[in-house]
C-alpha cells in the first residue's frame, strides 16, 4: 500500500452492491404488425409518479424487441417511438417488476398518428428559437400528450405526433439565452391530418413581478397568477406563475395592457385580488399586493328537472354598484358543486351554464354574507338557447373563429354577451348581425347572415399576440332591455376576421341564432 495505492481486492470490498433487478420483456409493433426499433421506454413509479432512472436496455432493438432491467416496483411504462415513424406514444400501466423474475408484456401495438409541426423564430432577426420547451395538451381534459421530442430543434421546429383531436399547444422559451421571449400558446388546434401551424415569430418578453401578502401581513405561498388582456380573451400562458415561500412571483409576458388576478389556495380563505389595467412595455413590478380575508360561499347547482349540473360559471357582483368580485375556480364540478371566497357584503350571484347548454341562467340578488354561506341554484331548461348553425371557413392553422353566447337572451338580462374565440390573434374583423340566416358564397367562404333587410356591422380587434392562430378572442356585452315586445324575435350573427391564410384572406365563423324568450 505504498504511495497510497489501494489493492484491487480492497476495491471489490468497497464497491457498492448492485441493486436488485427484474426483467421486463416484449415486442413493440406498428399497425401492420412490423417491429419498431429505437422506441424509448420510460418507467414511472405507479405509487408516486416519479421516474425510475436505474434502468438497463430501456429501448427496443431490431424487430422491436426489448428486454429492460428495472428495480422491483410497480410501474406505468411509457413507450415513445421515434418521431419519424408517425406512431403515437403509448402508456402500459400497472407493470409489476419482481426481483430475479421476468415480466412478459408480449406484443405492445402502437397506433398511427398525425404530425403536428410549427417553426418558431425570434423577432426582428428571424433566427430560429432553439431548445424551447414544448407541451401539447388535450383541449378537453388538459392532459399532456407525451412526446418523444420535447423541445424545438436547431431549426426552431417543434414536432409532435397526436391522434385525431383538438389540442392546446404551448411553447416556453423563457430559459433560453439571449433577449427575453414571451411564452406562446395556440388553443383549440384541430388535428385530423398532418397539420402545420406554419412559421411563428415570438414576441419580445418582459418580466412582470409582485409580492403577495395575506391579511396578517405575512407572505402567501402558492398564489396562482393569471394574466389576461383587458380587451378580453384567454389567459396568457405564464409558466412559473405561483408565488414562492416569500410570496414572490414573476412571469414573462409580451407588451400589452392586462388585468392580473391573484388567487390564493382555497384553504387560505383569502379573497382573490384583481389589478387592472396593468400596462407592460418594460420590466414591471406590481410591488406588494395585499389579499384580504373572506368567507366561503358554496353550494350545488342542479337542473330542473334533473340532477347536478357541471360547467356552470358563478359570477359575483356588488348588489349596489354592480362591480364584479374576482373569484377563482368558480365553475361547478361533476357533482354540480362550487366553492368560492368572497368578502363580507351583499352580493348578486349569477349562475351561467357555459358548459351546460340547454339551461337558462339564474340570478340570485341581495345575498348577504358575513360568515360562511350556502347558496344553491336550480337552472330551468330552455327551448330557446342560442344555437350555432352553418359551416365556418378556417384560416391559419386550419382554425376557424367560433361564435357563442353565454346564456339565453331574455328580457331584462343585463349580462348577456356573445364571444368570438379561436381566431387569428391581433387581427381586425366585423361582427355581423341580421334578421335572418343565409348561406351566400362570398370571398371564398359562406355568409351565414342575410343582409336583407339590414346588416349591422360591429368592428373588433381580436386579442392575443398578432399572427398567432387560435388565440384571438373578443367579448361583446349585449344587455337585453326589459321589453316584452322583443320576445319571439331571433337575431342571427356571424363573425369574420382578416387572415392571410384563409381563402381570399377572410376567415368566417359559424352562424349563431339567438332567440329572445321568457
Amino acid at each position: 500500500m505504498r504511495n497510497g495505492t489501494i489493492p484491487p481486492c480492497f476495491l471489490l470490498l468497497l464497491a457498492p452492491e448492485a441493486a436488485p433487478q427484474g426483467l421486463v420483456t416484449g415486442q413493440v409493433v406498428d399497425p401492420l404488425g412490423a417491429g419498431v426499433a429505437a422506441v424509448d421506454l420510460d418507467f414511472f413509479r405507479a405509487s408516486n409518479g416519479d421516474e425510475e432512472t436505474n434502468l438497463q436496455n430501456d429501448g427496443t432493438g431490431a424487430g422491436g424487441f426489448f428486454s429492460t432491467s428495472a428495480p422491483p416496483e410497480t410501474y406505468n411504462v411509457l413507450f415513445l417511438p421515434p418521431f419519424s415513424t408517425s406512431l403515437q406514444p403509448k402508456w402500459v400501466n400497472g407493470v409489476t417488476v419482481v426481483q430475479g423474475q421476468t415480466t412478459a408484456l408480449g406484443v405492445v401495438p402502437l397506433l398511427a398518428g398525425f404530425q403536428l409541426t410549427a417553426t418558431f423564430l425570434r423577432p426582428g432577426i428571424g433566427t430560429p428559437v432553439v431548445g424551447a420547451s414544448v407541451q401539447v395538451r388535450d383541449a378537453a381534459t388538459g392532459a399532456e400528450v407525451p412526446q418523444a421530442v420535447g423541445s424545438t430543434n436547431a431549426f426552431g421546429q417543434m414536432t409532435a405526433v397526436v391522434p385525431a383531436g383538438v389540442y392546446d399547444v404551448r411553447l416556453n422559451p423563457t430559459g433560453l439565452a439571449g433577449p427575453l421571449l414571451a411564452p406562446w400558446q395556440s388553443l383549440g388546434v384541430a388535428v385530423s391530418a398532418n397539420t402545420s401551424l406554419g412559421s411563428i415569430t415570438l414576441s419580445p418578453g418582459f418580466t412582470l413581478s409582485a409580492t403577495v401578502l395575506g391579511s396578517t401581513g405575512l407572505p402567501v405561498s402558492g398564489v396562482d397568477v393569471d394574466v389576461a388582456p383587458v380587451a378580453g380573451g384567454s389567459d396568457l400562458y405564464t409558466p412559473g406563475d405561483n408565488t414562492d415561500s416569500f410570496g414572490f412571483v414573476d412571469v414573462v409576458v409580451p407588451a400589452g395592457i392586462y388585468e392580473v388576478e391573484f388567487a390564493a389556495p382555497l384553504a387560505a380563505r383569502l379573497v382573490s385580488a384583481l389589478l387592472a389595467p396593468v400596462s407592460v412595455s418594460a420590466t414591471t413590478s406590481l410591488g406588494t399586493v395585499p389579499m384580504s380575508a373572506g368567507f366561503y360561499l358554496s353550494g350545488t347547482v342542479t337542473a330542473v328537472p334533473g340532477g347536478p349540473l357541471a360547467g356552470v360559471d358563478i359570477d359575483v357582483r356588488d348588489a349596489a354598484s354592480g362591480a364584479p368580485v374576482p373569484t377563482s375556480n368558480d365553475d361547478t364540478g361533476g357533482a354540480g358543486t362550487y366553492i368560492v371566497v368572497v368578502p363580507a357584503g351583499t352580493w348578486d350571484v349569477e349562475f351561467t351554464p357555459f358548459g351546460a347548454p340547454g339551461y337558462q341562467g339564474v340570478l340570485a340578488t341581495g345575498i348577504s354574507v358575513s360568515a360562511d354561506a350556502t347558496l344553491d341554484a336550480s337552472l330551468p331548461t330552455t327551448a330557446c338557447a342560442p344555437s350555432p348553425y352553418g359551416a365556418p371557413t378556417p384560416g391559419s392553422g386550419g382554425l376557424s373563429p367560433a361564435l357563442a353566447a353565454n346564456n339565453p337572451a331574455f328580457p331584462g338580462n343585463p349580462w348577456f354577451a356573445v364571444e368570438i374565440a379561436g381566431g387569428l390573434g391581433g387581427m381586425p374583423g366585423l361582427l355581423l348581425l341580421g334578421a335572418g340566416g343565409a348561406a351566400i358564397p362570398i370571398f371564398g367562404g359562406t355568409l351565414l347572415v342575410d343582409p336583407v333587410p339590414f346588416l349591422v356591422q360591429v368592428p373588433f380587434v381580436l386579442s392575443g399576440p398578432a399572427g398567432t392562430p387560435g388565440v384571438g378572442e373578443v367579448v361583446f356585452p349585449f344587455p337585453i332591455p326589459s321589453t316584452s315586445s322583443l320576445v319571439g324575435g331571433t337575431a342571427f350573427l356571424q363573425a369574420v376576421n382578416l387572415d392571410a391564410l384563409a381563402p381570399q384572406g377572410i376567415a368566417f365563423s359559424n352562424g349563431l341564432a339567438v332567440p329572445v324568450c321568457l
